[in-house]
């Protein structure tokens, strides 16, 4: 699966690694070689932050994640910064963009 079909708006950043995002609560940033370094995902909750972290790191769709006051995603008041994750789950939620993150957490389809 891919989800370079995306069209993302890039930020530049120091050292030629880029922010791409995606949607107003979901984006990567990538290193000069174009590879995915970490994801964020958005939130206004913290608690659906939470939920959605555990879905996460339970569910083993990335490698390590934390909670913190949004830095990248600025319409957010809280993303998870993740490392590891597949581009399974981008893919999803890129494919119904209309779904906040919250309703993947109950989804019978795992990625």
């Amino acid at each position: 699966m891919t989800y370079s079909k995306y069209q993302s708006k890039v930020v530049p950043l120091d050292d030629h690694w880029r922010l791409n995002c995606f949607l107003a609560h979901l984006a990567t940033i990538t290193n000069p070689k174009g590879e995915r370094h970490t994801t964020y995902f958005g939130f206004d909750d913290y608690q659906e932050a939470q939920a959605f972290y555990q879905y996460l790191t339970q569910n083993r769709l990335c490698s390590r994640a934390i909670i913190r006051r949004s830095q990248r995603l600025v319409s957010c008041q809280y993303e998870i910064k993740s490392w590891g994750v597949g581009s399974g789950i981008l893919v999803r939620i890129l494919n119904h963009q209309d779904l906040p993150l919250i309703s993947f957490i109950n989804q019978k389809q795992q990625v």
